[in-house]
């Protein structure tokens, strides 16, 4: 890099290599500093080829890690934020190869996101990215069920009964006994 500092690919294997090893570490300082050195140097990277899908579904991975090895909820969601907006940006670029392929890591970032904004307070959020799965992945059961609890816990009972009833047409024989009581607990709660 001392030779040749303006190449991004440089700058964009040292970034991806600081946060392979800030996932590999167990010291919260250390991990710290290699996902910031890992960010500066894919921005860097980016600084250089802003069309690069690679880089940016890259910044979208190490952002996912960084959140995930993280037990604060808000700092966990909002890097779980930026990440699926890395994910959607390498999608636009790359619509035909990196949007396909970053189709699962969208699906998971915004599952994940759902379930951290299903804390109290988060009720209106964690309603809005599980109807983005739904709406990404109609055929998640858990998506549908988990967006009935939040229309339930909001008082939107009818809409709970829909994503309820949809959760249930999709679940295994296994699971259907405890989505016919929800079911029930839902119908005995309408007005």
């Amino acid at each position: 890099m001392e030779l040749a500092s303006h190449v991004d690919r440089y700058h964009f294997s040292l970034g991806w290599a600081y946060g392979l090893k800030a996932v590999g570490t167990s010291d919260a300082k250390q991990q710290l500093a290699l996902f910031e050195h890992s960010y500066n140097e894919l921005k860097r990277a980016k600084g250089i080829n802003p069309l690069d899908p690679d880089i940016m579904a890259t910044l979208g991975h190490v952002y996912w890690n960084w959140g995930g090895l993280t037990s604060d909820l808000v700092h966990r969601a909002k890097r779980w934020e930026i990440a699926l907006s890395y994910y959607q940006e390498a999608a636009t670029l790359s619509p035909q190869i990196h949007g396909r392929g970053l189709k699962d890591d969208v699906i998971r970032t915004q599952f994940h996101l759902e379930n951290a904004y299903a804390a109290p307070g988060k009720l209106n959020r964690a309603a809005a990215a599980y109807q983005k799965v739904v709406g990404m992945a109609p055929d998640d059961r858990m998506s549908h069920r988990n967006l009935a609890i939040v229309y339930q816990q909001l008082g939107l009972i009818e809409e709970a009964i829909i994503e309820a009833r949809a959760a249930r047409e999709l679940a295994p024989a296994e699971e259907r006994a405890e989505l016919d009581a929800l079911i029930a607990q839902l119908e005995m709660q309408k007005p």
